[in-house]
């Protein structure tokens, strides 16, 4: 497993230097309005999956504001994050007659929906869980799960999910339900799932030190195998592949505040990923975001099209 050190060293080469970061930051906002507008023209049947597709640019560009901006780094990480969950949200509500499928795999909707815990934010739950408890039954979500390939040109069949199993199984608790995954035709890696089943709502705080270490050893785990050769990350079901997320404990924090949210106390643990500073300043507090200017006249788009998402427009605004 790579050290701290080694991923710190790793994630510093994401930085790429710019004279004038504010030019750059206007031009890509100059770009993100002239691509929606391009999408509000055509007004396809698919504008939901055009803007979704938008959006996983402007997480891009987020990261690179983030990486470069030394004083300010926290209105990108609520961009970033943002950005994340409204295209989610217009993935769940866009399955249409030629998509049988998410445009984001199992794995990239846990990382999402994860990163919102881990913000303290739970409001996707309600509007979330019946579109993937659906999208479970008729086979949708079994059909996002990514494929791989073993360098030979054979296929590799989809490997045991983590981050998604974790995210649902845990709102799926809150309602007293359980996930039939080997009816979905959805792999599962046995920690996760047991990890709900034994540590989620736990009391015993020995069992929860076990538990909360190995979760983070995991994303660490994960984490290293990317960076030994990032072309083992289809053979390996490595899920954590967005260099934000590389060490920030988002999992742990999730956990934490998921258990706060039914009145459960968390132990601190020993780990050497909870001393990063993702996991001790990056804490966002979205009442404070100032939204891009682009933004509401997209909510406002995404509204005309779809009314069932009318709620997105006070998602953010404390």
């Amino acid at each position: 497993m790579a050290s701290i050190n080694e991923i710190n060293k790793y994630y510093n080469k994401y930085i790429i230097l710019k004279k004038d970061l504010s030019i750059a930051e206007k031009n890509t906002i100059d770009s993100i309005e002239t691509k929606l507008e391009d999408i509000y023209l055509r007004n396809k049947d698919d504008i939901l999956a055009d803007i979704s597709i938008e959006f996983l640019q402007t997480m891009y560009y987020y990261t690179i504001f983030y990486f470069n901006n030394k004083k300010e780094k926290i209105p990108y990480l609520y961009g970033y994050i943002v950005t994340s969950a409204l295209s989610l949200l217009l993935d769940y509500y866009n399955i249409y007659a030629i998509q049988n499928r998410f445009l984001k795999n199992l794995s990239s909707q846990g990382q999402i929906l994860l990163m919102m815990f881990a913000c303290n934010r739970f409001e996707l739950i309600e509007p979330c869980y019946p579109k993937i408890v659906e999208s479970i039954l008729n086979g949708n979500m079994s059909r996002s799960l990514s494929w791989g390939g073993d360098g030979r040109g054979n296929i590799v069949p989809p490997k045991p999910q983590r981050l998604g199993v974790l995210a649902i199984e845990m709102m799926a608790s809150e309602r007293k339900q359980t996930i039939d995954w080997d009816n979905a035709n959805i792999p599962v890696d046995p920690f996760y799932h047991r990890f709900c089943q034994e540590a989620l709502y736990s009391t015993n705080e020995n069992e929860l030190i076990y538990w909360l270490t190995k979760l983070c050893d995991n994303h660490l785990e994960w984490i290293s195998l990317f960076l030994d050769n990032d072309e083992k990350q289809p053979a390996t079901g490595y899920e954590i592949d967005d260099i934000m997320l590389f060490l920030w404990p988002f999992e742990y924090q999730a956990v934490k505040n998921f258990r706060a949210r039914h009145g459960l106390s968390t132990p601190e643990i020993d780990h050497p990923l909870l001393k990063t500073p993702m996991a001790i300043d990056h804490f966002p507090y979205f009442a404070t975001w100032q939204k891009p200017m682009w933004y509401n006249k997209m909510v406002d788009k995404v509204i005309e099209v779809n009314p069932e998402l009318s709620f997105i427009r006070e998602l953010f605004n404390s």
